[in-house]
């Protein structure tokens, strides 16, 4: 009972911070889509520097998972739920990537946002939604919420093929907006590729909970 105990003990504190770790994440996406379209480069500054927290936090729960595997041995639903952490926080570490390299170009960028900032901003808010039902499906290990944020990636996709194609056609109609085009290109790849990675994460959850692989 002893061990039991402990283990729990260890798999709470994995789990509280793995809830933070995905919080911060979600803040450093909305801050980074909120800088670039209020043209804030104090903002978009602090994403940059807080990225630190969830790099360290990644740390963190990855040693606590190999100290839980070392020496409490897990098996069956607890062995699968530590695997599965160590795989989502390799995808919330990219996420975090990938807000603090949207940041970075709003700093760099020469003119505030209007009609292609209000199309990001809501690619970002369909990620955003991703990423919090994936968590609260983490949180009750609901493999049916896990499921339904997987196939909201196709809306992302479906956005950026769009949005792509919409600026492509800007730059064949005026090849001197070149400068500008391209880190808008880089933002929505970015939110494209930040809907792949949650995706990666409730194929996790599922697996944590069912014992099955599903690939979206």
């Amino acid at each position: 009972m002893k061990l039991r105990a402990n283990l729990d003990h260890r798999m709470t504190k994995i789990e509280h911070r793995l809830i933070k770790m995905t919080s911060l994440v979600e803040e450093s996406i909305a801050r980074s889509m909120k800088s670039l379209i209020d043209n804030d480069d104090q903002m978009a500054l602090s994403v940059v520097e807080d990225d630190r927290v969830v790099d360290q936090l990644e740390l963190s729960i990855e040693k606590n998972c190999i100290n839980v595997i070392s020496l409490q041995q897990p098996i069956a639903t607890d062995l699968r739920e530590v695997t599965a952490v160590l795989k989502i926080i390799t995808d919330l570490e990219r996420i975090g990537d990938y807000a603090v390299n949207i940041a970075k170009i709003q700093i760099s960028f020469a003119r505030p946002m209007d009609e292609e900032g209000r199309f990001l901003e809501s690619m970002g808010d369909t990620v955003r939604v991703m990423l919090q039902k994936a968590l609260s499906s983490f949180i009750d290990k609901d493999p049916e919420l896990a499921r339904e944020a997987a196939l909201m990636d196709q809306l992302v996709d479906d956005s950026y093929e769009e949005f792509y194609k919409h600026q492509l056609d800007l730059l064949k109609k005026d090849d001197s907006s070149t400068g500008d085009l391209v880190p808008l290109l880089f933002i929505g790849r970015y939110l494209e590729r930040v809907g792949d990675h949650i995706v990666n994460m409730c194929e996790r959850i599922i697996y944590m909970v069912e014992g099955i692989y599903e690939y979206y």
